[in-house]
């Protein structure tokens, strides 16, 4: 009786012993799931994360030397360690330097879109450097607001409240300074204090600063910092980006005495161009249509000594297949020069056609592969700089800038107190007045920390006034298009007697009021701004 009662049990509860053998193997299915894709991110962390030193191993021999493409490659990062005083400043014989105008690049940043591998990257700085150091006790016990736990500007204005650090030591985000841009500012900073502090007699005491305190209320903190006068002989020009504020502040603090820092006084500009009242032309966005390129970027890759990625193949291969489009995913695409606009999913068409598309089996980008994509963009770049349509663009885009440098240059001359004005920019804030100045550079690459100095000198015995302009320490005063060709002076540099070239500041200042549209066949901004007709070559 009691076993007829089991089997009658049994049979009752069949379906439940099923979904309980069944809940076993799917346990048993995904525990072995997870063990094979724990053993599989192993293997492939050599491929992704393995040593961030990758690029520099890669980019040296056998015999533990670097490329010769490596190492020019590498230059174009702007290191600090790389960073010195060149031809900035120094004495020239007969003449005294008047003021500076300085156009900048904010410093080294994470990628502007994530990327593979991302947490990989030291963005960090591991030399030791005092001045840094100096800098962080600086502002952390002249600028803290316990509202944010960590060092912000407290003075009233469009950059109130904004951080003077980045938040992390050595992580990368997204379109951040890293502390390696901090530093790179520091050592220019202190670069321009060698050439032009003593000079421009900015090494004088302007008020003195508060007994080191740490501040606490933000209402009083903000009333207590702006009671130092702001010195009128700083201008300061900066985009309302974090990276370029901080890097004119890291910039300002090498350079200035710590009063002088205190009391500065940031103006916002609302353009990345520095355009100031000159920004809408509709000509230029049609010229920037028609030349519009994919530009490549792989500065993130070199900067950091990032591992470079590897892909396993595909086990097919692509054949016959009309109007694939290949829209890369975010975390693949590197693209952190392009400070404005992405490429399109219509820039990305690929027509593969009839050809066949062989797949290796899988592999690793090599240095030779950057060194050939850097040698790639810049030809491409170099091909661009000869085109017509590359000067129109640099015209239209820097004319507001320029016409602002040149107003600051006649107060300098004037007799007013300006002796320096900062524009803390962007790459293409450097680009476009390349391309409008019609200067012809070797370096294509815009790299982080890049500057251009426009240095005013009054003659001694008369009342004659000259300029020069030195792009990242090189001397571009006689490729400047009217500068060249006999318009400028020859005197003597340094002790060692260096010949240096002088432009008339008549040059610029016709430049800007009578020649600047004859380019574009046009007599004022408004007129060259105008839309060209669809039949009208560029």
């Amino acid at each position: 009786m009691a076993f007829k009662d089991l089997a009658r049990l049994s049979r009752q509860h069949r379906t439940i012993y099923c979904y309980f053998i069944l809940s076993i193997w799917i346990f048993l299915l995904i525990a072995g799931m997870y063990k094979y894709i724990g053993v599989f991110r192993v293997q492939n962390y050599g491929h992704y994360g393995g040593s961030r030193d990758f690029i520099y191993a890669s980019s040296q021999g056998h015999n533990g030397k670097y490329s010769h493409e490596g190492i020019k490659n590498i230059q174009e990062c702007n290191n600090p360690g790389d960073l010195a005083l060149e031809m900035e400043g120094g004495l020239l014989e007969g003449w005294t330097l008047s003021g500076v105008l300085l156009v900048l690049r904010h410093g080294d940043r994470g990628a502007m879109q994530n990327i593979r591998g991302i947490g990989s990257i030291n963005c960090g700085y591991e030399d030791t450097l005092p001045l840094l150091y100096r800098y962080k006790s600086f502002i952390a016990n002249s600028t803290i607001s316990a509202s944010f736990g960590h060092s912000v500007w407290l003075k009233s204005g469009s950059f109130h409240g904004f951080p003077l650090l980045p938040p992390l030591d050595k992580i990368c985000l997204l379109g951040q300074l890293t502390y390696k841009g901090l530093v790179q500012l520091l050592k220019i900073g202190e670069i321009l204090k060698q050439a032009y502090a003593g000079p421009l007699r900015l090494l004088q005491r302007h008020q003195a600063v508060p007994t080191t305190r740490t501040l606490t209320n933000t209402s009083v903190d903000s009333k207590t910092f702006a009671n130092w006068n702001e010195p009128s002989e700083i201008v300061i020009y900066s985009t309302r980006y974090r990276r370029t504020f901080q890097s004119a502040m890291a910039l300002l603090y090498a350079f200035l005495p710590n009063d002088y820092w205190v009391g500065l006084n940031v103006q916002e500009s609302h353009s990345l161009l520095f355009c100031f009242h000159d920004c809408v032309c509709n000509h230029a966005e049609q010229i920037r249509v028609e030349m519009k390129k994919a530009d490549l970027s792989v500065l993130s890759l070199l900067c950091h000594e990032a591992p470079l990625p590897c892909r396993k193949a595909r086990e097919k291969s692509l054949k016959n297949v009309p109007g694939l489009v290949t829209t890369p995913d975010n975390s693949d695409f590197i693209n952190i020069d392009q400070e404005d606009g992405q490429m399109s999913s219509k820039d990305n068409t690929i027509d593969l056609g009839e050809f066949v598309t062989d797949i290796e089996p899988e592999g690793c980008i090599e240095e030779s592969h950057i060194n050939a994509l850097i040698s790639f963009t810049n030809w491409q770049a170099a091909e661009k700089s000869r085109n017509p349509n590359n000067r129109k663009e640099g015209l239209l885009r820097a004319y507001g800038l320029i016409r602002n440098i040149v107003g600051n240059m006649l107060k300098m001359i004037s007799g007013e107190k300006i002796k320096f004005v900062l524009y803390s920019g962007h790459d293409r804030t450097i680009q476009y007045l390349i391309a409008a100045l019609g200067i012809q550079v070797q370096q294509f690459f815009i790299p982080y920390a890049a500057r251009m100095a426009f240095e005013v000198y009054r003659s001694v015995n008369e009342a004659q006034f000259y300029f020069r302009v030195v792009y990242n320490g090189k001397d571009v005063t006689n490729k400047i298009s009217f500068c060249e060709g006999g318009r400028s002076l020859r005197v003597s540099r340094g002790i060692r007697g260096e010949k240096t070239d002088l432009c008339p500041i008549e040059n610029i200042i016709r430049f800007i009021h009578d020649d600047y549209f004859i380019p574009l066949n046009a007599t004022s901004y408004k007129d060259a701004c105008m839309l060209m007709k669809a039949n009208e070559d560029f």
